[in-house]
């Protein structure tokens, strides 16, 4: 914890709180004397309105600030899942209304257990963080990628055929190998990969297809991608 932060937003909201208290009072004290206005009573109400202003707005950096964090994995500072859920929803919906075909991916590390075991959590965490920086910065800005689970990541890749996926996800598991064997990991990674034609019926019925993939890519390697195409 940064307590110098903490102290700092302490202070700021006591300094607030008596610059609020003060205002008051001195404005009462006008009112109950019958002073007519002055320069420094309209210096205390303007800086009581400054001080409503600046309450309000920090109010709003704060709500801002706690959606952030109900929508971010706190370690790899992605989507998590349930804002994966909410991005998928909204855009499935949109290809839907323009009946484009998009397409879903389901990551995992293979043998990430080893990681931790052998070389400590700690390795593990930089493990992840490495991997869903990595992704990042090999998908375009409108995809769409969540830390879904422990060692699973969930991609959403819009207007995205078949023959574009395999392009794209094959060249990100090249990229995740070569971060693999640079930093002397003993991981694999297998992905499960859905085209769809038309989205189904749910973001949940789709994830599910898309590891069973996962799964299914597994059982056969690891270290593989399983790819299907969905028409209906």
């Amino acid at each position: 914890m940064n307590l110098t932060g903490y102290f700092n937003k302490g202070s700021r909201a006591v300094i607030l709180a008596a610059g609020f208290v003060i205002t008051v009072s001195i404005g009462s004290i006008d009112y109950l004397a019958g002073i007519e206005l002055s320069p420094w009573s309209i210096a205390t109400k303007l800086l009581f309105l400054f001080i409503i202003l600046y309450l309000l707005s920090e109010l709003k950096d704060a709500l801002k600030r706690e959606r952030e964090l109900a929508r971010t994995d706190n370690l790899t500072k992605i989507a998590n899942r349930k804002s994966f859920y909410d991005l998928a929803a909204s855009e499935t919906n949109r290809l839907r209304r323009y009946k484009h075909p998009f397409t879903a991916a389901y990551l995992d590390i293979d043998n990430l257990k080893m990681v931790n075991y052998r070389f400590g959590y700690g390795t593990g965490d930089q493990l992840l963080q490495s991997v869903a920086e990595a992704v990042k910065k090999n998908i375009r800005d409108v995809d769409i990628v969540s830390r879904f689970g422990g060692d699973e990541f969930a991609l959403l890749l819009p207007e995205t055929g078949a023959e574009s996926a395999q392009i794209v996800l094959s060249r990100l598991r090249t990229k995740l190998l070569d971060l693999a064997q640079k930093n002397e990991w003993p991981v694999t990674f297998s992905f499960g990969v859905a085209t769809f034609i038309s989205p189904p019926e749910s973001v949940e019925a789709m994830m599910k297809m898309v590891s069973g993939l996962m799964y299914s890519a597994k059982d056969a390697g690891p270290n593989m991608i399983d790819q299907n195409v969905f028409s209906q």
